[in-house]
């Protein structure tokens, strides 16, 4: 799962906020840290996405100031709100490898788990898998992937409610995207059932 989260970091335009908050960098130097890294080239088709996640994050973190990253959420598609969803959980990795703990850092954990359950209902009434929407499809795959880094995250805190919801998100957008693929479905549906259990 490590490895996983490494390479992830690598491949986002954030790196650079990652990287600050992996190493336990001051929370209040970010927007000048970060400005540092605004020359670097783009590694994304998403950049502009993953800049304004960036100038919404900041200020989460900074002042408990979530309501940019709320309205980033909630004027974004859905192909976007997973690309968003997933820059949370790496912000939340990095947090914790950086072993931050504030009120701002507790405000960010209420988040993705409300984003995962609308994510899972829009890919269950899109059904990515009945169009001929490839981005659609490949957002539904990414989400199915993300939901389980999630739930990973989670596991690992104890927080077990948390994880095994995670994976029921993972479970619904698997098979609202992927039920043609009974090796993609079965472990999902026997994560969730062990998980539940």
């Amino acid at each position: 799962m490590r490895e996983l989260v490494n390479d992830l970091y690598q491949l986002s335009d954030n790196s650079a906020l990652f990287d600050h908050l992996r190493a336990g960098g001051d929370l209040t130097a970010l927007a000048n840290r970060l400005a540092d890294s605004s020359a670097v080239p783009a590694k994304t088709v998403r950049v502009e996405l993953l800049r304004a996640f960036r100038d919404a994050i900041v200020p989460a973190l900074q002042s408990n100031d979530p309501s940019g990253l709320d309205k980033l959420i909630e004027d974004a598609h859905l192909n976007d709100r997973v690309t968003i969803f997933g820059e949370l959980i790496l912000t939340l990795y990095a947090l914790r490898e950086g072993k931050h703990s504030s009120e701002c850092v507790d405000a960010l954990l209420n988040r993705p788990i409300p984003l995962a359950r609308d994510l899972a209902r829009a890919f269950e009434a899109a059904q990515p898998q009945d169009t001929d929407d490839e981005e659609l499809l490949a957002h539904g795959v990414a989400m199915r992937e993300w939901a389980h880094l999630l739930s990973g995250y989670y596991q690992a805190a104890g927080l077990v409610g948390p994880a095994a919801e995670l994976l029921l998100v993972r479970a619904r957008v698997t098979n609202s995207t992927l039920s043609a693929w009974p090796h993609l479905v079965g472990p999902a549906m026997i994560d969730l059932a062990l998980a539940l259990e």
